[in-house]
């Protein structure tokens, strides 16, 4: 059902042998685009970091990474799918700015920087915000309305809290009560 969703979401069947990652770096994405471009970078070699002024400088990723080649389509590409995901905390348009600059440095203001990647961008979330603000994001990472969001259905969730006899909160509380 996943794969089912997210195709409809960025316009494309999912294939079942996708590659699937979670808590995915970006400069893992950037460097993996960079040294599959090239064919004289080799593991452990030492090379000058023209044009890559991010790598590990500040540690950010996607939350879920789906990429999968496209050739069963008809299509010689590899997609890469860039999920941010929220459960029960709001979104926060500086911290989706940040990544939105740095995947705008990674694929281009049209998502065409590396010929041989298809770039995707997608919030998922039980809740949509409107607070979200993509008015200054490539085109590639949304579609006329906004951003593209993938919905899902949030387990039932409960806390613990500690509280008194009555049930009102308390640090010394002996009973506890579910919410």
């Amino acid at each position: 059902r996943f794969r089912k969703a997210l195709g409809d979401c960025i316009g494309m069947p999912v294939p079942q042998h996708a590659f699937v990652a979670m808590d995915y770096h970006l400069d893992w994405i950037d460097m993996s685009l960079y040294v599959v471009s090239r064919q004289d970078i080799r593991p452990k070699s030492c090379f000058p970091n023209e044009g890559f002024p991010n790598i590990n400088r500040k540690q950010l990723d996607v939350d879920l990474l789906v990429a999968f080649k496209a050739d069963d389509i008809g299509e010689a590409t590899t997609h890469l799918v860039c999920i941010e995901a929220k459960a029960y905390l709001g979104w926060n348009n500086a911290q989706l700015d940040g990544k939105v600059g740095r995947l705008r440095a990674i694929f281009g203001e049209d998502g065409a920087r590396w010929g041989f990647a298809t770039p995707h961008y997608v919030l998922m979330t039980a809740k949509r915000s409107s607070r979200i603000c993509a008015r200054s994001w490539p085109k590639w990472m949304k579609s006329e309305d906004g951003p593209l969001w993938l919905d899902y259905k949030l387990p039932c969730r409960h806390r613990i809290m500690r509280c008194d006899e009555s049930g009102r909160p308390s640090r010394d509380g002996g009973f506890l009560r579910l919410l």
